[in-house]
């Protein structure tokens, strides 16, 4: 803690004392604003662009802009929308072995996922005709058991006709048995929380791809990718084909799918209704199903061919997505919006929010980032230079309403501007935006301005 309060303050710092110097060579030449605005702009773009993911910033502060700026977009619908038409998520967090075996880490008697059962249902879905799609396999096979070898084959043989994308990370290691090539894994390693944005990195510092990322590439058809083009930035070329673009290997974690929009039976929730087919629902007036794998393979099997049949016949990316959905389970994370939420429902957001946005369009998000600041500075900078009126007296009602106004909203302009910008891109662009840090930025902007300018009146 103290020593991000350290990086803090530095940065406080540094620009009050270029604010400072500005200001003198600004103050009386409407030109030098504007220049300075487009300047301001053209750097910060560039800046949130590139790091954005590391400014310093607090979770309650990102969790409340997130929590309002709900109110004023369809973002969350719009991603619910593209999961019902391209996803099928499978639950295995009740479909256990009914041996109980040995954690070799822990030492502890654990019980882990049925792999015959697993292993079913993986044959079967290759089975399945005109099956397009891609299998996600967000699970951790990193305790032997008597099944392995029927789940290796199983995945051997759909690997070899289908799409595959398996869970990898630094905290857990596959058994001998159930390890396969390198290029079907996708890493799904947590980054701690440290006081700064929830940040999901595309390509890891070791060079892992992350899981998410990995199934946006099988899909697009992404080749390949090099390496970063400036130091200490995320900046990459990415190759698809004969078409080359650029991207940022990072994204500002977004939860869209919230865990109230799911019909997942077996968790502890209060349902408000019950719909005709059986799905209930809490938030939404159709909720996304979300299938027990032992029951899928047994009375769900119809529902669950039915969905893959609409899925697989139209444009559909057709995403199988299988992994624990209790919300009491290990693979549980901290967000910004919320204090637990499943690694799996993570982990879909992030695909989500790579396949239905324009989130790695780089360029549009950095011209809106630029208009945005441009604007931004502009206002503080010709607001905060403005000749003051000698303040007049009042009374009565509406003189009352009018100081209360102007105390909670106009003092906390920069803010307002702020959550507004990023409401626009998030809806444009699909990346979110960490919003505390340049809000910082623009109050001591426009506090040192107020002096020098009361100071140059005098």
């Amino acid at each position: 803690m103290t020593e991000h309060l350290l990086v803090f303050f530095a940065y406080i710092l540094l620009f009050g004392l270029i604010f400072y110097y500005a200001a003198q060579y600004i103050y009386l030449n409407k030109r030098r604003k504007i220049l300075f605005s487009i300047c301001t702009g053209f750097f910060l773009s560039v800046v949130v662009t590139l790091f954005d993911h590391d400014l310093p910033t607090y979770k309650q502060g990102e969790s409340m802009v997130l929590s309002g700026e709900s109110v004023f977009n369809n973002r969350t619908r719009n991603s619910l929308d593209f999961v019902r038409k391209n996803m099928t998520f499978v639950d295995i967090s009740r479909v256990e072995d009914s041996v109980i075996y040995k954690d070799p880490v822990t030492g502890r008697d654990v019980r882990i996922t049925d792999r015959k059962k697993l292993s079913e249902f993986i044959r079967y879905l290759d089975s399945f005709p005109g099956f397009r799609g891609i299998l996600v396999l967000d699970l951790a096979f990193d305790i032997e058991s008597r099944n392995d070898s029927v789940l290796k084959s199983a995945i051997d043989k759909f690997s070899r006709v289908h799409q595959l994308v398996l869970a990898s990370g630094s905290h857990f290691q596959p058994v001998e048995k159930l390890t396969f090539a390198d290029s079907l894994y996708g890493d799904v390693t947590e980054k701690l929380y440290s006081k700064k944005c929830f940040s999901h990195e595309l390509i890891k510092d070791n060079g892992n791809i992350s899981l998410p990322f990995k199934v946006y590439s099988k899909l697009q058809g992404i080749t390949s990718y090099s390496k970063p083009l400036l130091p200490f930035t995320g900046l990459r070329l990415l190759h698809s084909g004969n078409s080359t673009s650029l991207f940022v290997d990072h994204l500002l974690e977004y939860n869209s799918i919230p865990f109230d929009s799911l019909d997942v039976t077996g968790n502890d929730i209060s349902f408000e209704e019950n719909s005709a087919s059986g799905i209930n629902t809490v938030s939404t007036s159709s909720p996304i199903k979300v299938y027990e794998l032992g029951a899928l393979m047994d009375q769900d099997r119809v529902l669950f061919e039915y969905d893959e049949q609409i899925k697989s016949s139209g444009n559909s990316f057709n995403i199988v997505i299988v992994g624990s959905f209790d919300k009491k389970g290990n693979d549980s994370h901290a967000t910004l919006q919320s204090e637990m939420v499943q690694g799996v429902l993570i982990l879909s957001s992030l695909i989500e929010n790579l396949l239905n946005t324009r989130a790695m369009n780089v360029s549009r998000f950095w011209c809106f980032l630029f208009l945005c600041f441009t604007i931004i500075t502009l206002f503080v900078t010709f607001q905060s230079f403005k000749k003051e009126n000698a303040p007049k007296e009042g009374s009565g009602f509406n003189y009352f309403v009018s100081k209360v106004f102007k105390i909670i909203f106009w003092g906390e302009i920069h803010f307002w501007l702020l959550f507004i910008m990023m409401v626009f891109i998030l809806n444009n662009t699909g990346r979110l935006m960490n919003i505390i840090s340049l809000y910082v930025f623009y109050i001591a902007m426009e506090l040192i301005f107020k002096a020098w300018g009361k100071r140059l009146r005098k």
